[in-house]
């Protein structure tokens, strides 16, 4: 049964390993080749042994075996389609290039999901949260964590001290801080404003402030 061929305009870009492999022959050059240029718009291909061999004129039991010395010394990488049990053909760039954007989508998916799932964050103006917090919450305590947006060292605590003002608390003792580190720490409380009144809350229950 003749194997209809489809003519391309791609160009291949060969890598400097594969250029610099002296094991591999002209010929499996061009078998490589014959199959990157396939591979130009999925970044792989399914074309079979006798697919490619009608596109080089070889045989069959040829292309195997070069494709075979291109997978053995890295230079492309077969697997079976779970999808449809076939043979996929990639380069080495392109599959990783594809596990890295699957991993990324995946990331986003999770990202998704954990963002369905954290609690609403409460409808509020920033002006109308610092007024809520300094008038219901003054005295409110808390710390920072390792790692946090601010870059503030590990458990560094900070109060809305009765005046309304933030403060760091250094060895026991109330620090003033200026006026634009207060606002990017307003901002932080703002951003994590749920947490935020939380914690507050139930400050306030068991009596702190």
């Amino acid at each position: 049964m003749e194997t209809k061929i489809q003519e391309t305009n791609y160009y291949t870009i060969i890598p400097d390993k594969l250029l610099t492999d002296e094991s591999i022959s002209h010929a499996e050059f061009r078998v490589y080749c014959a199959v990157v240029s396939l591979t130009k718009i999925h970044g792989y291909c399914y074309a079979s042994n006798e697919y490619i061999g009608n596109m080089l004129n070889m045989a069959q039991s040829t292309v195997s075996c070069h494709v075979n010395k291109l997978v053995k010394a890295g230079h492309l990488i077969s697997i079976i389609s779970e999808r449809s049990s076939m043979r996929q053909l990639w380069t080495p760039e392109k599959k990783l290039a594809d596990e890295y954007k699957k991993e990324k989508q995946k990331e986003a998916k999770e990202q998704k999901k954990d963002d369905e799932n954290r609690p609403t964050l409460p409808k509020m103006s920033f002006n109308k949260f610092k007024s809520k917090m300094i008038d219901e919450y003054a005295g409110f305590t808390f710390s920072f964590k390792k790692g946090n947006e601010l870059n503030y060292i590990n458990g560094l605590g900070m109060k809305i001290n009765e005046a309304g003002y933030l403060v760091k608390i250094i060895d026991d003792e109330e620090k003033n801080i200026d006026k634009d580190e207060a606002m990017k720490v307003w901002s932080y409380l703002y951003k994590n404003r749920d947490v935020v009144i939380k914690n507050a809350e139930q400050q306030r229950k068991q009596g702190m402030i």
